[in-house]
């Protein structure tokens, strides 16, 4: 109730685009004393609170992964992590998450929320994990709004094909969803308000480069 609260509050604007009509959704930026202390929403912050929790609990078994991935050659994986974070500790958190809406027959096309750049040798961003909380009581598969996510797909220069395999997850309310930033995702046309809270956890690097609006 208190995610359609703040939607509904008219505290929503329209999000920003690299390609016209990429995505539908309008969103807000909101911390723990934000969600509280602007939009009266304490079990908002509450999400927050425990979306963050989840890279101390990631930590260890990511660590790791970066070490054998750097161990490896992996492009993606030799630059050293840049404080806060470090060798026994590679994920941090952005310090605001996204509550997004959407609305009237709109989702998100196919697309990363990074990438790795050969040619740079660097990744778009510093997003490794996308988690995401949805607020959405009593939703049916039928009414749309399904979280597709394409396996082993990052990379590929471009979006899966329809033979590609896929994972569908139904928007209830409860259900988290934690999957690697570089895999290709979309959101399909949901058919009533849809609604989520998505935080990104991060693997800040040296010399790495930033995406405007990262956060």
């Amino acid at each position: 109730e208190q995610v359609a609260s703040v939607d509904n509050g008219w505290n929503l604007h329209a999000a920003p685009q690299v390609t016209a009509g990429q995505r539908g959704d309008e969103i807000v930026w909101v911390d723990e004393e934000v969600a509280v202390l602007r939009y009266q929403a304490p079990a908002v912050g509450r999400a927050v609170e425990q979306l963050k929790a989840l890279a101390a609990a990631l930590n260890p078994a990511m660590s790791e992964r970066h070490r054998k991935l750097a161990a490896a050659g992996d492009g993606a994986h030799t630059l050293q992590p840049k404080a806060p974070a470090s060798e026994d500790a590679v994920l941090t958190v952005s310090p605001r998450a996204q509550l997004a809406s959407y609305r009237g027959e709109t989702g998100y096309v196919c697309h990363q929320d990074n990438r790795f750049r050969p040619s740079h040798g660097t990744r778009l961003n510093s997003r490794e994990l996308t988690a995401i909380l949805y607020a959405n009581k009593n939703w049916r598969p039928e009414e749309g709004g399904a979280l597709r996510i394409f396996p082993h797909s990052e990379s590929l220069e471009a979006a899966p094909g329809d033979e590609h395999p896929a994972v569908e997850i139904t928007p209830a309310a409860g259900t988290l969803v934690v999957f690697c930033s570089e895999l290709w995702h979309e959101v399909q046309p949901a058919h009533r308000p849809r609604r989520a809270l998505t935080l990104w956890i991060l693997r800040p690097e040296e010399e790495e480069s930033w995406m405007p609006g990262v956060f």
